[in-house]
């Protein structure tokens, strides 16, 4: 009997012939013929299953892609146990995992963001980082742990990306990682730095947050500082224009992007200039009407959250409480 819950399913030939499909695959789990007991050691047994229908070619790639997908999730928690622990975790080798990764590779891994936290450029930039955070920089592993990291950096994210989305396993912030390390390393590379910052202004802002995690603990700083200005500036965001039946936030864009122009600057050139002046905290408004800012720029919270943490690590804890230190301070078990 087909599984009918709604009327309509009983009249829709599509739905039946895969209720149909479906039962047929699944009708040999009630029968005890297909089920074999063998001894798996002293004191357990083994009971497996087997079909007495074979798999259909369209069965066999769903459980290979299953297969997959398993071991991908399997090897990027790996990489995050490695990452929190600050060493290499049990059940792989970094050898094991390089091998795998290679294998899932594809020229079109890193076109654009997948969200799946098991998809082949969520394994790549795991491992990579991994690579990078602790084999050998002259192990014949690590150039390739660089190209895919410059191929992460390409990837395009989409259109309408919501900078609110936690995902925590996104290959950029495994960037994050390795260019910390980097930036740690006794010769850093020359553009580790400028790249983090660049990270900073990533739409989605636990990349961002994550960014200035990593900036506001560098061993530079000259760094910290401009990382702290820029902090300043991504505090405010330009009113949008609501024109042409849209949101015109082409000046918010213009805004940050002008920041971020100006701390690549300011680093390039070791220049340690003022903190940038914040706008009025009270605007009086008018009798009617709403309140709007006679200079079109808004409070933006989160980044004065990231300016206290950027005073905390970089040296200034005396000038704060240090309860409040403590709690500000971002528990990262990476950056180590």
């Amino acid at each position: 009997m087909l599984p009918i819950e709604l009327e309509e399913q009983k009249t829709n030939d599509r739905f039946l012939a895969h209720a149909k499909k479906e039962a047929e695959r699944w009708v040999g789990l009630g029968d005890a013929k297909n089920y074999q007991q063998s001894q798996y050691d002293e004191k357990h047994v083994a009971i497996t299953y087997e079909s007495p229908k074979p798999m259909s070619e369209s069965d066999e790639k769903r459980l290979e892609e299953s297969k997959t997908s398993l071991i991908g999730f399997n090897i990027v928690g790996w990489a995050v146990k490695s990452f929190q622990t600050n060493a290499v975790a049990d059940g792989l080798t970094l050898d094991q995992a390089v091998t795998y990764a290679k294998g899932v590779d594809n020229r079109d891994a890193f076109v654009t963001f997948d969200e799946s936290a098991s998809s082949p450029q969520s394994v790549l930039a795991s491992v990579a980082a991994c690579v990078i955070r602790f084999s050998d920089p002259q192990g014949k592993d690590f150039k390739w742990a660089w190209e895919v990291m410059a191929r992460v950096e390409a990837m395009r994210e989409p259109d309408d990306v919501y900078g609110g989305a936690k995902i925590a396993w996104h290959p950029k912030t495994r960037l994050v990682i390795a260019l910390h390390h980097d930036r740690r390393s006794a010769s850093p590379r020359p553009d580790s730095a400028s790249r983090l910052l660049r990270l900073a202004l990533h739409p989605l802002e636990s990349v961002s947050d994550f960014a200035f995690d990593a900036l506001f603990v560098d061993k530079d700083e000259h760094l910290r500082w401009i990382a702290g200005q820029l902090a300043v500036n991504l505090c405010t965001v330009h009113r949008a224009e609501f024109t042409d039946a849209k949101w015109d936030r082409e000046p918010n864009r213009k805004a940050r992007a002008e920041s971020l122009r100006a701390a690549l600057i300011a680093f390039e050139k070791n220049d340690i200039g003022p903190m940038p002046t914040l706008p009025p905290a009270w605007v009086k408004g008018g009798a009617r009407g709403r309140r709007r800012m006679p200079d079109q720029w808004q409070p933006l919270f989160v980044g004065f959250v990231i300016l206290f943490g950027f005073f905390v690590v970089s040296g200034f804890s005396d000038q704060v409480g240090s309860s409040a230190a403590s709690s500000v301070v971002p528990a990262s078990a990476t950056f180590q």
